[in-house]
């Protein structure tokens, strides 16, 4: 009875452990050349709002006004593969015409020379384009 109660919890925390690996978060698999690393995803819009990186006086604000010669006015919340995120987005994106729920593709811009002002973890990113997107034929509308 030991032994399978044994093989049970063995089971239980391999299958926990290959769950937590097989995960994906967006900053996974990043392949930057020059500094740089795009990727288009396809995610769930939530909302839109001011980005708080306008408020801020850092030396990673003057770090990024460098680096894309301008502070985004906006940034955009989104889920993908069940984890929130929020991005600064291009002040040329027009964000008015996305609803809560609209499944759009994003391309974002990854640069790794700059962390992410707020919490440091990640690289900081931004969205450069964003449009809806339509399962049915698989393209951008």
């Amino acid at each position: 009875m030991k032994r399978l109660l044994m093989y049970i919890m063995t089971y239980f925390c391999i299958t926990s452990l290959y769950a937590q690996c097989e995960k994906k978060c967006l900053y996974d698999s990043l392949i930057f050349i020059n500094g740089r690393c795009e990727k288009e995803l396809i995610v769930s819009f939530l909302s839109y709002g001011k980005n708080p990186l306008i408020d801020t006086q850092s030396n990673d604000k003057k770090k990024i006004k460098r680096k894309i010669k301008r502070i985004p006015n906006s940034s955009v919340s989104f889920i993908y593969k069940g984890d929130r995120y929020y991005i600064s987005v291009d002040n040329k994106c027009d964000l008015s015409r996305f609803s809560k729920g609209d499944t759009i593709m994003v391309k974002i811009v990854f640069f790794k020379d700059i962390k992410q002002p707020h919490k440091y973890e990640n690289y900081f990113s931004l969205i450069k384009k964003i449009k809806l997107y339509s399962p049915i034929s698989k393209k951008p509308i």
